[in-house]
């Protein structure tokens, strides 16, 4: 699981084998392990187990705090303890959480854990052994009891922790940390009972102890106050030294873990070091050790350790500068070159604006070479970015050229590489950060490339955050096409939002590449008009003269906005296929006005409009674009006949649509035109009578 918590549904399963565990223990102990009523609460109840378990490490019941309550938890199934009452529904956790806390606290215990590989019958008498009334007595009692029956009957896949298992109360350790160094102590000094194990079968076993025991325990704090305190456990192991557990401990931590424990034990190692006396002196040379093997350790993993690190180990007296070795010296040089550098960025950018020549433009090449990727790593991304501009775009001459070329090309690599690409995809991940910053990461991640782009698609779609989202999506619209195609072609699975699609394809206004088209025809045919009419202008921009097929299927969109757009694009194309002079025909020449749907105002202007550039296309049965015009500018309406000396019915187009026909006819028509247009001023007021006027002038002056 990736969440700190699984959910209610994810742990129905743990939840619903939580209860029928309680329900076999307390059911148990009413009735003889035998008897038919105690038997079937145990019935199935082990395969249930194993479903539950999975391939997880283990599962540990355990008696927590939740601020100051107590209450139980249960651990391994997630990453993180899980409180009952978040694996249980609510009205049995009610009823159960209390019952089994007073199991835990009758027997005096703090938690038992089940490991895999425990048999049936282990299991059984495991459950059958909980079951029993505890006895009178103290705490030490009890355990003792429980520890000689498992050793009598083989339950070596149950660990358990007694309240007498405690070890450094004294020390007021945070109740994870000290539950977690008592558990270790008590599962450690229980290996001698694998006595018919080899060498390595104890070895793995060991390990596997201190996996389970320390994978709760996941903040540098708390891991600290767990290594530093082993001293407790030490006497009673005889299995393991001191040493020996911190250095298991510390090979079980991830890189990054391992990195931020080990600058937690150097701060609190600085407080130390000022306080007089044996016993903190005593306790700074623990965390010098403990600093000491985990540098052996980050060493060991080749981990990335920089040289602030390694100072704060000089200045904490873990190592003098001639202890360390070589590599690591260099590192510390290193780390001083960076810290010259930050201190004098402003003349170290003004030095790259113009380059010079000579010894001097060498050194200061050489160290921005070696500057850049460093500021990448320790995340001095605003540095970062002022070098790369201060190359990129200041005055150099034509001997300083190349070697900026040169420079530029070895920024570039190095914000491809994997590992400053995950950095910077990481940084943008922060919901909150400023708008500078963002612009920052977006201008580096855009000089990253084709290295980038899958990163950038996976932040987008991984977040709701508009500012994240705009920012990934600047950065890929940055890198062009190798990181456009891919998101727009899962764009519909990511987005459900319209208006958020609808700005992405708007926003793509400045690219070229018809390789982009591909991906966007999709949204040719999506719900949503805004949506289709931006994917329309982008196909046409990127494609041109190839997008009519598109161009024409829009001719039959059920928005008149989207068809508009459609007749504007293949009118700028001066499209003469068949399909688009019918539809144009069809428009304004309906063959029966009294059946035809009448096509919107919008689009019949723009229908005009495309047709003052086609004098000379070839319409269906030998018509022109002159005789379509004219003849729509008299077609006639539905309707009776208005009773009167010229007995007309009313026009077919809107004065506005009539108006529009006149100016085409006004480009494109001849001199006998005029003469019809002038005939129809003189019978027409209004502004068709000024249009058809306007256009027979027009007519004249061009002549014939």
């Amino acid at each position: 699981m990736t969440e700190a918590h699984a959910s209610l549904q994810e742990a129905g399963p743990l939840g619903e084998f939580t209860l029928d565990l309680a329900k076999a223990m307390l059911r148990t102990g009413y009735y003889a392990p035998d008897h038919p009523q105690a038997q079937q609460s145990r019935a199935g109840l082990y395969e249930e187990f194993l479903r539950v378990l999975g391939d997880r490490t283990g599962l540990t019941y355990l008696i927590g705090l939740d601020g100051e309550r107590r209450t139980v938890m249960i651990d391994g199934y997630d990453q993180g303890p899980l409180m009952l009452d978040k694996v249980m529904i609510r009205g049995m956790a009610d009823l159960f959480g209390p019952k089994l806390l007073e199991f835990f606290e009758r027997r005096h215990l703090l938690s038992f854990s089940l490991r895999p590989g425990i048999a049936a019958e282990e299991f059984e008498a495991f459950v059958v052994l909980m079951s029993e009334p505890p006895r009178a007595g103290r705490a030490e009692d009890e355990r003792e009891r429980v520890t000689h029956t498992f050793v009598e009957q083989h339950i070596i896949h149950v660990s358990t922790l007694f309240e007498a298992d405690v070890v450094g109360r004294e020390r007021r350790l945070p109740w994870r940390v000290e539950r977690a160094l008592s558990r270790l102590g008590r599962d450690l000094s229980m290996l001698p009972l694998y006595e018919h194990a080899s060498q390595a079968e104890l070895r793995k076993i060991k390990i596997q102890i201190i996996a389970d025991v320390i994978r709760p325990v996941r903040t540098p704090e708390h891991l600290t106050d767990l290594l530093v305190n082993c001293d407790l456990l030490a006497k009673d192991i005889v299995v393991l030294q001191e040493a020996q557990i911190e250095r298991e401990i510390i090979a079980q931590l991830p890189p990054d873990l391992l990195l931020a424990t080990t600058r937690q034990v150097l701060a609190n190692l600085e407080p130390l070091m000022a306080r007089e006396g044996d016993e903190p002196q005593e306790l700074a040379g623990r965390h010098r050790l403990l600093a000491r093997g985990m540098l052996d350790e980050l060493v060991r993993l080749d981990a990335d350790i920089d040289g602030e690190l390694l100072d704060a180990m000089v200045k904490r007296e873990v190592f003098t500068d001639e202890e360390f070795p070589e590599a690591l010296q260099q590192k510390l040089r290193q780390q001083q070159i960076v810290q010259d550098f930050l201190a004098r960025i402003d003349q170290y950018l003004r030095a790259m604006g113009r380059f010079p020549a000579g010894e001097y433009g060498g050194r200061l090449a050489a160290k921005a070479r070696f500057v850049f990727p460093e500021l990448l790593r320790r995340g001095h991304y605003g540095e970062a970015a002022r070098v790369l501009d201060a190359i990129k775009s200041g005055d150099h001459d034509s001997e300083a050229a190349q070697v900026v070329h040169g420079l530029v090309d070895l920024f570039g690599q190095s914000l491809a590489a994997a590992d400053n690409v995950e950095r910077l995809l990481e940084a943008l991940r922060d919901e909150t950060l400023e708008k500078e910053e963002r612009e920052v990461l977006v201008g580096l991640l855009t000089v990253s490339g084709v290295a980038a782009a899958k990163g950038l698609r996976q932040v987008y779609a991984a977040t709701t955050s508009l500012s994240i989202r705009t920012s990934a999506f600047a950065a890929m619209k940055g890198i062009g096409t190798p990181a456009l195609v891919p998101f727009l072609a899962r764009l519909s699975g990511i987005e459900s939002e319209w208006s958020a699609i609808h700005h992405i394809l708007a926003a793509l206004d400045g690219q070229r590449d018809p390789a982009l088209a591909e991906p966007i025809k999709p949204f040719l045919t999506h719900e949503n008009a805004h949506v289709r009419q931006a994917a329309l202008k982008r196909v046409f921009e990127l494609l041109g003269t190839s997008s009519e097929d598109c161009l024409i299927a829009a001719l039959a969109d059920v928005d008149a906005a989207t068809r508009q757009a459609a007749v504007t694009y293949l009118g700028s194309l001066q499209s003469r296929g068949p399909k688009v002079l019918a539809f144009f025909t069809g428009a304004l020449l309906p063959e029966d006005v009294a059946q035809a749907e009448h096509e919107h105002d919008e689009v019949l202007v723009e229908i005009c409009r495309s047709l003052k550039g086609m004098a000379d296309a070839s319409f269906p049965d030998g018509s022109s674009a002159e005789l379509i015009l004219f003849d729509a500018l008299r077609q006639e309406g539905k309707g009776k006949r208005i009773s009167g000396m010229f007995h007309k019915r009313p026009p077919y187009h809107s004065e506005r649509v009539r108006v529009a026909i006149c100016e085409a006819l006004g480009t494109i028509g001849m001199v006998a035109t005029a003469e019809a247009l002038r005939e129809l001023a003189a019978g027409e007021t209004g502004s068709v009578a000024e249009a058809a006027g306007a256009a027979a002038e027009k007519i004249g002056q061009r002549g014939p």
